[in-house]
């Protein structure tokens, strides 16, 4: 615990100590404070934010002004409080605390201590300045009260802070006034606070937004005065009065005559003579006028003909006067003499007159007209065209759509949309296609077939595309098929090629796993047998005579190429494991450096006379790397160099530590790579045609990159003919763990 030397002077045994950071908000309590306040150390100190148990509010209120004190007077405070522990019996505490300063001289810390006294020895506390009835009046008046040092801190607020902001009494301690105001008037408050302190205005009157506990904004009223003189109270004092729900009814108020005025509908009030009292911009436009003045105290029927007027009159107000509201179409006549078709709603007033709500459905009324023109032209067409309405009825087919569906036109109006799909039940997920197109007015395609009633089948495609007015709300949606079931069949040929191709492969990759399987046990009794007369050879020939040199000169041309012959066996083994997904695949923590030098160490017999340069580049660290498979790369590509590298030249393998990768590089200078014929080197079976007289089956390089692609890596490959050949492969470093070499 930190504690200032004044306090460690003092400390007794049986003293509780506890200690509060202002800025950092820590506090720390011993174990004699738990034990005192009968409160479970596991349930860590009582933090000043949380809801005392120990304390009443007066109490508090006592506590947090003695801090207040304390860190204004930059001295040592002693005072009294009544509280219970943790098992409601009554306290008698004598509490004691001293300022913490940091290094600028400002107080950031306290410390203390709290010993339980006899009842008899506790003495009621009052403040200077601040009686306890003060303080009790103070803490429960509604509007916040508050003081602030100079620099804009915080002295003192009362409990009223709590129930409006969430934070707390000791939050407010200490901490800038502007931390708690909402960012957009932190300026305007700060200007306030410069001004109040220097006591240069007068009493200041502000409206702003405090940010709560919860992130949330409340808007308040501050006023506040200077203090001349000093107190105990501070240089700023102040109330803040919850104006929020006044704010929000004006904000609220405030967009309803925005949203009235800039609504996209024709909205106007009308008295009971049917004249103009009110209406927005957008009712003026609809008609188009530029002024109200037009409009207001004129008539409604100067915008009808005259039949149109007495349609209107005759069919639908006296609807609005029973039921309260009406809606209907109507035709009007704009001052230019345009046709204006518009979608009505009139609402009666209780007060008398109406609401009018309106707005222009004339594009809709030539979507459909177009749309019958359209129809003259689908019925020539052999595409299947369709138009179903928002409630999913089909409202009109041409011929050949018809045909397909074998629907007869007059009953059209029984036709719904999954007829369209013939008689078979059609997809759920065709049905769910049609209703987002219908509901959010987007286009869909869709594939299908229908089954003719002597069982042919035929397979369509259909775009449905909707048809929406001017607000981009859905009127239609126009049904286009074409018959697809030539380019179906082609395709389901095709299909069956695939598959044919790919059975064939499976039986290709089973046979070589399986022919390379039974080759193992016949290579190996061929190898027995030609040890047993090397053997036999050995204990009855001289050392000299030619039959036994002969016997060990083919004995060991026998061997390299059993050991040939098992290698290639191994290889395309594990290169059909590769390729049908069932080669085991078990990374492990692997030093690279190590198990480049074990593969070699196996190799080298195999090239007596030949050596390898291995170096190292970066901090070493290990790799989740397949020792098993990483051996049949590394063998390959050692093999490649020596074999195709020139005799008195040494191989290279370097292994570089990146940031973020490993990176593997085995070099020869031998003949080279074609760069035509680089683009092939890691398909099966592919030799370069430089290597014809070099003995070689083209499947090491496939297993080289299959493996480093199984390990996610990278290969890459650098070649000039004549010059050598480079094979760099690149481990990602999410694929490793950092370690010690």
């Amino acid at each position: 615990m930190k504690t200032s030397k004044k306090e460690s002077d003092s400390t007794k045994v049986g003293l509780a100590q506890w200690y509060y950071h202002f800025n950092r908000r820590e506090i720390e309590w011993s174990s004699e404070l738990f034990q005192l306040m009968q409160r479970d150390p596991g349930l860590g100190p009582l933090l000043l934010s949380e809801p005392n148990p120990y304390l009443d509010d007066e109490q508090r209120v006592l506590l947090v002004e003695w801090v207040r004190q304390c860190v204004r007077n930059i001295d040592q405070c002693t005072g009294y409080l009544e509280g219970l522990d943790g098992k409601g019996r009554k306290l008698f505490m004598r509490i004691t605390m001293s300022p913490l300063q940091a290094q600028d001289g400002q107080v950031e810390a306290i410390s203390g201590t709290l010993e339980e006294i006899p009842q008899e020895s506790y003495q009621a506390s009052e403040l200077p300045g601040n009686s306890s009835w003060y303080l009790h009046l103070i803490n429960h008046i509604e509007e916040v009260v508050f003081s602030l040092d100079a620099k804009g801190n915080g002295l003192f607020v009362n409990t009223a802070w709590e129930r409006l902001t969430g934070f707390t009494m000791p939050d407010f301690i200490l901490i800038p006034f502007v931390h708690f105001v909402d960012p957009e008037f932190r300026e305007a408050a700060r200007d306030a606070i410069h001004r109040l302190a220097t006591c240069s205005t007068e009493p200041v009157n502000l409206q702003l937004k405090l940010i709560t506990a919860e992130s949330e904004g409340v808007w308040v009223e501050l006023h506040a005065r200077c203090t001349p003189e000093p107190t105990a109270i501070g240089q700023i004092t102040g109330t803040l009065i919850n104006i929020h729900q006044k704010k929000e009814s004006e904000r609220i108020l405030h967009n309803q005559r925005i949203a009235i005025s800039s609504a996209v509908e024709g909205i106007a009030v009308l008295n009971d003579e049917g004249n103009y009292v009110y209406l927005n911009q957008a009712h003026l436009a609809l008609f188009g006028f530029k002024e109200e003045k037009e409009l207001l105290g004129k008539s409604w029927k100067i915008l009808y003909d005259d039949d149109e007027q007495q349609r209107i009159a005759e069919e639908f107000i006296p609807i609005m006067r029973e039921k309260g509201v009406v809606r209907f179409e109507a035709r009007g006549r704009c001052p230019d003499g345009t046709t204006l078709f518009q979608d009505i709603c009139l609402t009666s007033l209780p007060e008398g007159g109406l609401i009018c709500i309106t707005h222009d459905v004339t594009e809709k009324h030539k979507q459909a007209e177009q749309l019958e023109e359209m129809a003259l032209v689908a019925n020539l067409s052999n595409l299947g065209v369709g138009i179903i309405n928002l409630n999913s009825n089909v409202q009109w087919l041409n011929d050949a759509l018809l045909s397909r569906i074998q629907w007869e036109s007059h009953k059209m109006e029984l036709l719904q949309v999954v007829n369209l799909f013939g008689e078979v039940d059609p997809e759920p997920e065709n049905i769910q296609r049609v209703n987002n197109a219908i509901k959010h007015a987007k286009a869909c395609r869709l594939e299908f077939f229908r089954r003719s009633k002597q069982g042919d089948i035929s397979w369509f495609l259909a775009d449905l595309v909707p048809v929406a007015d001017k607000y981009g709300k859905p009127v239609k949606l126009i049904w286009v098929e074409n018959d697809i079931s030539e380019q179906k069949l082609a395709a389901s040929e095709t299909r069956l090629a695939l598959e044919r191709e790919r059975e064939l492969n499976t039986l290709k990759t089973q046979f070589i796993q399986l022919a390379s399987h039974e080759f193992r046990t016949p290579m190996a009794s061929i190898q027995t047998s030609i040890d047993v007369l090397k053997h036999h050879a050995a204990k009855v020939l001289n050392p000299e005579s030619e039959l036994r040199k002969t016997i060990e000169r083919h004995h060991d041309r026998i061997h390299i190429e059993i050991q040939r012959m098992t290698g290639i066996l191994s290889d395309v083994l594990l290169t059909g494991k590769l390729e049908s997904g069932k080669a085991n695949f078990n990374p492990m923590l692997t030093n690279p450096l190590e198990l480049i030098r074990s593969i070699w160490d196996e190799e080298q017999l195999s090239y007596i006379g030949r050596r390898v340069n291995l170096k190292s580049e970066g901090a070493v660290r290990l790799a989740l790397l397949d020792r098993t498979l990483m051996s049949h790369l590394l063998k390959n590509l050692l093999n490649n160099a020596f074999k195709y590298g020139k005799p008195d030249e040494v191989p290279e393998v370097a292994v570089v530590f990146e940031p973020n990768n490993v990176v593997i590089r085995v070099s020869d200078k031998g003949i080279g790579i074609p760069e035509h014929e680089q683009k092939n080197l890691f398909q099966s079976f592919f030799r370069a045609s430089n290597t014809e007289s070099i003995p070689g089956t083209g499947l090491g390089l496939t297993l080289v990159k299959k493996i480093t692609e199984l390990h996610g890596g990278k290969i890459q490959v650098m070649s000039k003919s004549g010059k050598g050949t480079t094979f760099e492969i690149c481990f990602p470093d999410k694929k490793l763990t950092r370690s010690k070499p």
